[in-house]
C-alpha cells in the first residue's frame, strides 16, 4: 500500500486505505472537471483529468493483401484447428472497424467491465512496479480508438498498462543472454502490442509476430509500420513460417491459446519446438491454463513437449492491486529441457 501511495502523490493523489478505494470505486466515473473526493479521514482521492474522445486515425490496412492473406490461410493446417473450438473465426472478427482495431474490441477489452478508480489502482501499481523505466520509454497517444485516460498530463491505457507489466516480467526473469539482445517470436500477435512496446524499449530487439488469423496478420503488419518499428517487429506470414529465423530461444503467448482449440495449441506448440524455443511466456486467459471455449486444460501439452514451469507469479503482487487493478492475471515462464 506504501507504494500506492507514493506513486498516487506524485499525482495528486492519496490512497490511504482498502475503505478509501471501497468508497472512490463506487462513484460514478469522474469526468474531466470532477471535483476531488475526501474520505473521512481527509485522504484526498483527486479525480484524474479525465477520459479522452477516441482518436479518428487513418484507415492503414492493405485491404488487398488482407483478402489474398484470407485465401492462403483458408488452406493451411491450423485455420481448420482453429475452428475445431477457438473462437476467434470469422464472426468473431466481423466488427472490428480497420481504423479503430485499439478500440474495445475482441484484441483488447479495456472499461467494458472496470470503472476509472480500476485504472487508477493499475496506474498506481504499475508506476511503482517499473523497475526498467518502461513507462519512461513507452507511451500512449490513443491512435486507432484506443480508450485514454488523461492522469496529470499523462494518457494511459491498457495496451500501455499490460505491455509494461509484461515487459518488465520478461526483462526480470530472463536470463541476460536471452535478453541482449532480446530475439522472440510473439505467437498470437493480434495488432502488435507487445511488439510495438518492445521495440521501444528495446531498440536491439529482433521480435517476430505471427498469428492464425489473417485480419490479425494484415493489421499487425500496417500497426507495427506506422509505428516505425518494421525493421526491429517484423510479421510474418502464417504461410511462411520458414522465413523465421531458427533457433529463436525466446516465445510469447499472451492471453491468445486459451481462445483457441485444443488442436490449435497442440500445433503451434509443435512448431515452437520445431524454432528452438527454450523459453515460453504465457498469460493465460482463465486458471489451470483452461481454454474459453470448454475449459479443458492445454497443460498436458505443454509438459509433453518438455516445457515446464520456471517462474510464476501473479501480474499484481499486492493483494490490493490484485483486487483493485484492471485484469489480474498470472505470468507463467516455462523453459524446455
Amino acid at each position: 500500500m506504501r507504494g500506492l501511495n507514493r506513486v498516487t502523490a506524485a499525482f495528486g493523489i492519496s490512497i490511504l486505505r482498502t475503505r478509501s478505494l471501497d468508497q472512490l470505486h463506487s462513484q460514478p466515473s469522474p469526468g474531466p472537471l470532477a471535483s476531488p473526493a475526501v474520505d473521512e479521514g481527509g485522504a484526498w482521492l483527486q479525480a484524474p483529468d479525465g477520459w479522452l474522445e477516441p482518436s479518428t486515425s487513418p484507415m492503414i490496412v492493405d485491404v488487398a493483401w488482407l483478402r489474398e492473406l484470407t485465401r492462403e490461410y483458408a488452406s493451411h493446417p491450423v485455420s481448420s484447428l482453429r475452428r475445431l473450438g477457438g473462437i476467434w473465426d470469422d464472426a468473431f472478427t466481423t466488427d472490428i472497424e480497420l481504423s479503430a482495431f485499439r478500440g474495445d474490441t475482441p484484441y483488447v477489452w479495456q472499461r467494458r467491465t472496470y470503472e476509472t478508480s480500476n485504472y487508477l489502482a493499475t496506474i498506481s501499481y504499475t508506476t511503482a512496479r517499473d523497475p526498467n523505466g518502461v513507462l519512461g520509454v513507452a507511451d500512449e497517444d490513443g491512435a486507432f480508438g484506443a480508450e485514454v485516460l488523461l492522469l496529470a498530463g499523462v494518457r494511459y491505457s491498457r495496451d500501455l498498462l499490460d505491455s509494461v507489466s509484461e515487459i518488465n516480467f520478461l526483462l526480470e526473469h530472463l536470463p541476460a543472454d536471452c535478453r541482449e539482445p532480446l530475439r522472440l517470436v510473439d505467437v498470437g500477435a493480434g495488432y502488435g502490442r507487445l511488439a510495438h512496446r518492445l521495440a521501444a524499449v528495446a531498440p536491439d530487439c529482433e521480435i517476430y509476430c505471427v498469428d492464425g488469423v489473417p485480419l490479425s496478420t494484415a493489421i499487425c503488419d500496417a500497426y507495427l509500420r506506422y509505428r516505425g518499428v518494421g525493421s526491429r517487429a517484423r510479421v510474418v506470414p502464417l504461410t511462411e513460417l520458414d522465413r523465421v529465423p531458427t533457433p529463436i530461444r525466446v516465445a510469447s503467448n499472451l492471453w491468445s491459446f486459451s481462445e483457441m482449440s485444443y488442436e490449435a495449441v497442440a500445433w503451434w506448440l509443435d512448431w515452437l519446438v520445431h524454432a528452438g524455443v527454450e523459453f515460453l511466456f504465457l498469460v493465460p486467459n482463465l486458471p489451470g491454463f483452461a481454454l474459453v471455449s470448454d475449459g479443458r486444460t492445454y497443460l498436458d501439452l505443454l509438459a509433453s513437449r518438455g516445457f515446464r514451469p520456471w517462474v510464476s507469479r501473479p501480474k499484481y503482487e499486492d493483494p490490493v492491486a490484485e483486487r483493485y487493478a484492471i485484469y489480474p492475471a498470472t505470468y507463467h515462464l516455462f523453459r524446455r529441457s
